[in-house]
């Protein structure tokens, strides 16, 4: 709060009035500061109803991936088969790189409370001897960690591999789908014609019964 005052006193002094100061700001601004509120948030809303609608297209994509998915699943066993094999592995996948997350921030926690309690002891000697067995152990821990890293770095790859082409194969089933639409589009071609077809008798006789009692 003082230097709020300091400073409003300090502006008295050198002869800056505040109003001065708003108005070259209105004036860097176009004139109009309610204006340019209201435009910067007409951006702000229209940007976010942008992110909604993508949003809601790849909403709406991966939805109907997932029913064509399951749809070319039924019609193919053998893929199903494949693809029910695929989710154990990556469910497994899933399940080891958990495990590993979970061990090295147990060790990390472990290994930072053994030096906070090896630096509290008093007796250098004994100090010394007990932080050497805890690097020690560091030591042969880190060396398994960096073999299961690598080994798991190894997992990733070949996981990514096998990945394209449980893709690949996806699309290719499902693409089935497909079909069912331009089936349904042509399906939706022949009620259209019946309906031309009725528009144009009721065209027809709407005609006669307006030539019939026009005199009326």
């Amino acid at each position: 709060m003082k230097k709020i005052i300091y400073i409003v006193v300090f502006m008295s002094i050198c002869g800056v009035s505040f109003a001065g100061v708003f108005d070259d700001v209105k004036s860097y601004f176009g004139g109009n500061l309610n204006d340019y509120k209201v435009s910067f948030e007409k951006s702000i809303d229209n940007y976010n109803k942008s992110q909604e609608t993508s949003k809601e297209k790849l909403s709406d994509g991966i939805s109907y991936f997932k029913e064509a998915l399951e749809n070319a699943k039924l019609k193919n066993p053998d893929f199903a088969a494949l693809h029910d094999k695929w989710t154990d592995v990556t469910n497994s996948v899933n399940n080891v790189e958990s495990n590993f997350k979970r061990e090295v921030k147990k060790a990390g926690s472990l290994f930072e409370e053994y030096d906070r309690l090896t630096k509290s002891m008093s007796d250098k000697v004994q100090r010394d001897q007990i932080q050497a067995k805890v690097d020690s152990k560091r030591n042969e821990w880190t060396k398994h960690f960096l073999m299961t890293k690598d080994t798991l770095d190894k997992l990733r790859v070949r996981t990514s591999s096998v990945a394209d082409t449980i893709t690949g194969l996806e699309v290719v089933f499902s693409l089935a789908e497909v079909d069912t639409l331009i089936k349904n589009l042509d399906g939706i071609n022949i009620e259209v014609d019946e309906i031309l077809k009725r528009l144009d008798s009721l065209s027809e006789e709407a005609t006669k019964m307006l030539k019939t009692n026009m005199d009326l």
